[in-house]
């Protein structure tokens, strides 16, 4: 899916605080992350697990990063908050039964304090979906801009240094995509 409510502004022109529309290369925040199935780097990772149970699916579990990445687009950088997201980037999927998840799985599933075998003794049959924006991808965010202290940039004397975040507001989350 393609983002196409605005039309997409550089970086550099952008000064305002609002809803922007933006297009860049993403670059890591302070970190790179390791994307929890996959094992893959990037910078941001959304990851969902389903059960299958009686012919339908239902939510078991989510888990997002929320880590800060950096958008560029050669005019100027902004950096993403992707505390409130909704993403529409392809996904690596991965269904089956139990018995043939890989350590990862296994590994994931027990951090959030669920095993194998449901309340009932079966064994589960779950779908698991991950998502992953890793450096250099190109994206489209659509968001709320606004400015944050930064504690390490610089500012003139008296003057806090600022940073410009794009994120999500009361009424929106950040939405993000790839490029085309």
């Amino acid at each position: 899916m393609r983002l196409k409510a605005q039309r997409s502004r550089s970086l550099g022109d952008l000064h305002e605080i609002g809803r922007a529309k933006v297009t860049g290369k993403v670059t890591p925040g302070t970190r790179l992350l390791k994307a929890p199935l996959t094992g893959r780097e990037c910078v941001f990772y959304s990851l969902d697990v389903s059960e299958w149970q009686n012919g339908s699916k239902t939510p078991l579990l989510s888990e997002t990063s929320t880590s800060t990445f950096f958008v560029d687009d050669s005019t100027g950088t902004i950096a993403m908050d992707p505390a409130q997201v909704d993403v529409y980037l392809p996904a690596t999927m991965v269904h089956g039964h139990s018995s043939d998840y890989l350590r990862q799985h296994r590994t994931l599933l027990k951090r959030h304090d669920y095993g194998m075998v449901d309340e009932y003794g079966e064994l589960r049959s779950l779908a698991f979906r991950e998502t992953i924006i890793a450096p250099g991808d190109r994206i489209t965010a659509l968001g709320t801009i606004r400015y944050e202290v930064d504690p390490h940039g610089m500012a003139p004397y008296r003057k806090q240094p600022q940073k410009r975040v794009l994120g999500a507001d009361a009424k929106q989350p950040l939405l993000l995509s790839y490029a085309a």
